[in-house]
């Protein structure tokens, strides 16, 4: 399964002047990992230097991993309710580093 398209979403993070404003003194690496794969967005004063898949495991400021049906229920154009936000149980193996 594919996180994202890594251009589609460095444009839309870019294009985000809210991200833009709240980003710009963070330089930080963000790794999106599921099983199979990663996608690495690497944040440069507040706006995205690089986005593009990786192998999952590469050290980065912030991980968040999560199953691959989690992800694909994360982003569905509608998402379920409570899958728009973190959350943390036996029920959702997700692991934030």
């Amino acid at each position: 399964m594919r996180l994202a398209d890594p251009t589609r979403l460095q444009s839309s993070i870019d294009a985000d002047p809210e991200f833009r404003m709240a980003a710009r003194y963070w330089n930080a690496t963000l790794s999106l990992e599921s099983p199979s794969r990663a996608l690495r967005i690497e944040i440069a004063d507040g706006r995205v230097a690089s986005c593009r898949e990786s192998a999952p495991g590469q050290p980065a400021t912030i991980t968040v991993v999560a199953p691959d049906d989690g992800w694909a229920q994360f982003l569905a154009a509608v998402p379920r309710p409570f899958y728009q936000r973190h959350r943390q149980g036996p029920d959702r193996p997700t692991r934030c580093a």
